[in-house]
């Protein structure tokens, strides 16, 4: 099918004409910000680190095997990742119960890292017409006290805009995450962009990126809001020189070349929930969410640099409910 979903497949709610992301240099206070940031991102490095952000690689040699999206064409004017794959196509789900098989992945596994507390099970995404809902139970799975689960767009992704409508769920212990990840299991170093909310503090989204299995920091940003209180746009632009991360159009942070190191292979572009073992207690917080929880996510959208193409933040539908605070009405 190519590294992307099929046209019958993408909502074209958003039609029209469609800004290009450039990724043009953002002006004014982004140098700044990124100044101040460097002290924290040092400060916050040696616990990332240790705990490698929940980086995990996949168990099923089935991604890979039953995956025939790793050579599409790219279109002229994209900016090429390293490795041996072209980057994916422009993607965007909006409609999540006609979604083609052929486009996603749902894990069934156990991330080996040792503070994983939860297993992966396909019987824990639920897809509804207008959201896909992640799972985190009590249920033991594996050896594992509790379980999760986990979407992964199949293809490989590289420099653009990710953008996801998300309401992550609050609770100590629980953890929601949106990111690009690829590893050795694929025969690429491990390079992974973060957007990570932790439920014991619903006010601020962690940020990390690896580079060939190296963590370059861990920052905490801000939210003018409160997560778990309605949708809200989380996005973070990747290209060759910069990574920076937005909620609602707001921007957070940023991290620059020569400075940092920016990821350079395509990945995998991954939506999950988990909850930590006793060896994350530290950075998780104890399981105090109640047994269960969930998160709820309305769109998810890549473009990659240089090209045109829909993404969640021009449906008219989804900027009303951004607009009103985040409040969209019960599931479809």
């Amino acid at each position: 099918m190519g590294a992307s979903v099929g046209r019958d497949e993408r909502d074209q709610r958003g039609g029209g004409a469609k800004r290009n992301r450039k990724l043009a240099a953002r002006s004014g206070s982004v140098a700044i910000v990124a100044a101040v940031g460097a002290a924290i991102v040092a400060a916050g490095a040696s616990f990332t680190n240790s705990t490698e952000s929940l980086a995990r690689r996949t168990a099923d040699a089935e991604v890979l095997k039953n995956d025939t999206s790793l050579a599409a064409a790219t279109p002229d004017g994209r900016v090429r990742t390293k490795g041996p794959r072209e980057p994916g196509d422009a993607f965007i789900f909006r409609n999540w119960a006609r979604l083609s098989q052929e486009s996603y992945y749902l894990s069934q596994n156990v991330n080996p890292w040792s503070g994983t507390g939860a297993g992966f099970r396909r019987d824990h995404v639920e897809r509804r017409k207008d959201r896909l809902i992640l799972h985190l139970t009590s249920q033991a799975d594996r050896g594992k006290d509790f379980s999760g689960a986990e979407f992964q767009v199949k293809g490989f992704y590289g420099y653009g805009r990710y953008e996801i409508v998300m309401r992550p769920p609050g609770g100590s212990g629980a953890y929601s995450a949106f990111f690009t990840h690829t590893d050795d299991f694929f025969k690429d170093p491990h390079d992974e962009i973060d957007i990570e909310f932790l439920g014991r503090n619903t006010r601020q989204m962690h940020i990390n990126h690896f580079t060939d299995n190296h963590s370059h920091g861990s920052y905490y940003a801000k939210l003018p809001f409160d997560f778990t209180d309605g949708f809200h746009l989380y996005a973070f632009e990747w290209s060759p020189d910069a990574i920076r991360w937005y909620a609602d159009d707001q921007f957070l942070y940023e991290v620059r070349a020569p400075e940092a190191r920016i990821p350079d292979h395509a990945g995998r572009v991954i939506t999950n929930i988990m909850t930590g073992s006793d060896a994350a207690v530290d950075w998780m917080g104890k399981r105090d969410f109640g047994g269960s929880a969930q998160a709820e996510i309305l769109c998810m959208s890549h473009v990659p640099l240089g090209v045109t193409a829909p993404e969640c933040s021009d449906d008219r539908d989804l900027r009303r409910i951004l607009r009103n605070g985040g409040d969209a009405p019960p599931a479809d």
